[in-house]
């Protein structure tokens, strides 16, 4: 293998951080998304990072973030966000946040034509009630084209006590396609 396969194998099987169970911390990731993936990502962490389209987006997401700090300096990227609410605590990370939006960057094969997918703006929704922001905005990437939504208005808990109580596996029908964990769930359609 190449010297920068190596690098990647490298980095997609060391030890990944043990993630807290979710009866402690629920990721707006997870909650977004089927659950029984939630608890496989407890288990097995570093599966989920094999991915090449993953690993694609995670550089495209990168590369991004560099070209938004040239023009926007007052934007913060990866802001870590938590709050306890009445089901437990949940905890994120935004990609950017700006002024008084939240800004969450999605590198996809295609990007939404009238509005965005709703799992993603479900995810913006939830990093706004976290962080206590106004305006949120979804920006897609894609090797096709760009879109852009905004969303304005008072994210209340009731939207992640929803997503809470529907919180089934799995969330959507066509997560099981892409699901690292595919081959060990007995769940799967």
């Amino acid at each position: 293998m190449g010297a920068v396969m190596d690098v990647i194998l490298s980095y997609i099987t060391e030890p990944k951080k043990q993630l807290p169970p979710l009866e402690e911390v629920i990721f707006v990731t997870d909650l977004i998304g089927c659950r029984k993936k939630a608890e496989f990502k407890r288990w097995f962490p570093q599966l989920d990072l094999q991915n090449p389209a993953r690993l694609l987006g995670n550089y495209v997401h990168d590369g991004f973030f560099h070209f938004l700090d040239v023009f926007f300096e007052d934007a913060e990227f990866e802001v870590e966000c938590e709050k306890e609410l009445s089901f437990g605590r949940l905890r994120g990370r935004a990609d950017v946040v700006y002024r008084d939006e939240v800004w969450e960057i999605k590198f996809v094969g295609q990007a939404p034509q009238e509005k965005p997918f709703e799992h993603h703006f479900e995810q913006l929704r939830l990093y706004m009630l976290l962080l206590e922001k106004p305006k949120g905005r979804l920006i897609y990437l894609s090797p096709h084209r760009f879109a852009e939504f905004e969303y304005e208005g008072k994210v209340g808990e009731e939207v992640a006590r929803r997503l809470y109580h529907t919180w089934g596996s799995p969330r959507y029908r066509w997560e099981c396609q892409y699901c690292a964990y595919r081959q060990f769930c007995e769940l799967v359609q």
